[in-house]
């Protein structure tokens, strides 16, 4: 370990195995016994975070850094992916981390990706699908009814949410069948009902799929001590929501408390918990005036929560 800096620089290749981008981390050498040491003296395996390069893909990773992981992380941006590093650097020192460029809606980018992981880096026990899409630059993709959001917008949607997702487990979940254990966390919305999917039905049909997704797949995968779920949260807030629903940004769910219950379902203690969506929605959600004036908010209390 050297001056407590990051085992993590960039460098770009091509994988034989598939046409893509990669981008890793060269890693400075330092003490083995001191390479994942995490908070509570555990060492672990390889995690693997998509939609790394903000918001709950990247508390997710940071949270997972101190619990001992080392990191691969997954997205289309690797400027924002090295700022996950950076952030990751600032609150786990010891943590290793390695970005990896991939775009779900081409297949190709994903192909041959788990075995040049586990070529180079290990055995992947654990996976967190955290990429999906509801907005663009300009706006969320709510609004008009189904029949007139546009084509193109629906087809993102469920491509992202659904085909990409399915991908990305088709891509990982062999390896551990093999392995004989692993825990995967897909991350979802967690629509209350039909009625709060007016305005974007493709997105509600996009997070009832991984719902279903979630619940079939632990199914298959219970014979080989793989355990699958999923997080469900409503409004969180991201910078995205704090942009586009400012309303309500005020009482939404923090980051950390969402990441927090991502990363327990990667613990020990959820081995017999599997096939679950678990809905988080803040308690503040919905009520009017649910805080007199000058007083604290409990959930951005906590937004910025680093145990």
């Amino acid at each position: 370990y050297l001056n407590g800096s990051l085992q993590c620089a960039i460098e770009s290749s091509r994988a034989a195995c598939h046409d893509r981008a990669r981008e890793q981390a060269p890693l400075r050498p330092f003490p083995e016994t001191t390479k994942l040491e995490a908070i509570d003296g555990m060492r672990r395996g390889i995690a693997v975070v998509t939609g790394a390069s903000t918001g709950i893909g990247r508390e997710t990773a940071v949270r997972l850094a101190k619990r001992g992981y080392e990191l691969v992380l997954l997205g289309r941006h690797s400027s924002r992916l090295n700022e996950t590093v950076r952030v990751i650097h600032r609150r786990c020192p010891l943590a290793v981390a390695h970005i990896y460029v991939i775009d779900l809606l081409d297949p190709d980018s994903l192909r041959g990706l788990s075995e040049t992981i586990s070529t180079d880096h290990g055995q992947v026990e654990v996976l967190v699908n955290a990429a999906g899409v509801w907005h663009d630059d300009n706006g969320p993709f709510k609004g008009p009814p189904l029949h007139k959001t546009p084509l193109e917008t629906i087809e993102l949607v469920l491509t992202v949410g659904v085909l990409g997702t399915t991908r990305v487990l088709r891509e990982f979940i062999p390896s551990m069948t093999v392995l004989g254990r692993g825990k995967v966390i897909q991350v979802g919305c967690g629509f209350a009902g039909a009625h709060e999917a007016q305005g974007w039905v493709h997105y509600y049909v996009a997070n009832k799929a991984i719902e279903a997704l979630t619940a079939g797949l632990a199914e298959e995968m219970r014979p080989y001590n793989v355990q699958v779920n999923c997080v469900a949260p409503w409004y969180v807030a991201t910078d995205a929501v704090r942009r586009f629903f400012p309303t309500e940004h005020e009482t939404a769910l923090s980051v950390a408390s969402v990441a927090k219950a991502i990363v327990h379902l990667t613990s020990s203690a959820a081995d017999n918990i599997s096939g679950q969506t678990i809905e988080l929605r803040s308690y503040l959600d919905g009520l009017q005036n649910p805080i007199p004036p000058n007083s604290p908010n409990p959930q951005k209390a906590h937004s910025d929560e680093h145990t």
